[in-house]
C-alpha cells in the first residue's frame, strides 16, 4: 500500500535491506520510454561530431568514439578550470569533491556551498543571470549531511559538458562576481 511504502521505515528498511544485500536494489520503475527510445540516435550524434572534427572515415566506430569521448573530456577540462579556480578563490565558498579538473578524476560537474548565502539564493542569481544551474541535495541527503552540509540547503551545482562553451562559464564566473 501507499502508506507503506511512503513511511520512513519503509524508506529505512529499503536502506537496511541494500546495506546487507548490495547487489539488490529497490527500483520501482524501469528505465523512462524517452530515454530508452533516445538510444538510438546516440551514435548518429556521436558520428556527427566525430565527421565535424576529424578527416579520416576509416577507423572503426570503437575508435571514432573513443576519439570524440576524448574531445568532450578534453573541452571539459577547459570549462572546469577558471570556475573551480574561482570557487576556490572565495573565502565565503566550500569546493565539494575534489579541486581537480583532471577527467579522470572529477565528471563536469562542480557543486559548491555559500557559507554567507543560501543555496537557493545563489541559484536564484545565477538564474537570473541565464546561467543553468541546480541547487538542493539532488538525492543524496546521507551524503550532504556527512559533508558537514545541511541537506536542506545542500549544494549550488552547475555541469560543464561538451556543448557548453567558455562564454558561458564566464557568464557564471561573473554572476557569482555579484553576489557578496
Amino acid at each position: 500500500p501507499r502508506s507503506t511504502l511512503s513511511s520512513s521505515s519503509a524508506a529505512s528498511d529499503v536502506y537496511k535491506r541494500q546495506q546487507e544485500f548490495p547487489n539488490k536494489r529497490f527500483t520501482p520503475a524501469g528505465p523512462d520510454h524517452a530515454s530508452v527510445a533516445a538510444c538510438a540516435g546516440m551514435v548518429d550524434y556521436y558520428e556527427d561530431i566525430y565527421h565535424h572534427h576529424f578527416q579520416s572515415d576509416s577507423e572503426n566506430l570503437r575508435r571514432r568514439l573513443e576519439k570524440v569521448f576524448q574531445l568532450f573530456g578534453e573541452h571539459e577540462e577547459q570549462l572546469m578550470e577558471p570556475l573551480i579556480n574561482y570557487i576556490l578563490s572565495r573565502e565565503d565558498f566550500r569546493l565539494i569533491g575534489t579541486d581537480s579538473t583532471n577527467r579522470t578524476e572529477r565528471a563536469p560537474t562542480v557543486a559548491f556551498h555559500s557559507y554567507t548565502k543560501s543555496s537557493e539564493a545563489i541559484y536564484n542569481s545565477l538564474i537570473n543571470a541565464k546561467v543553468s544551474c541546480g541547487h538542493g541535495n539532488f538525492y543524496a541527503h546521507r551524503l550532504t549531511e556527512a559533508v558537514g552540509l545541511n541537506a536542506e540547503d545542500g549544494v549550488v551545482r552547475l555541469s560543464m559538458v561538451h556543448y557548453n562553451t567558455m562564454d558561458e562559464v564566464t557568464r557564471a564566473i561573473e554572476a557569482l562576481q555579484s553576489i557578496n
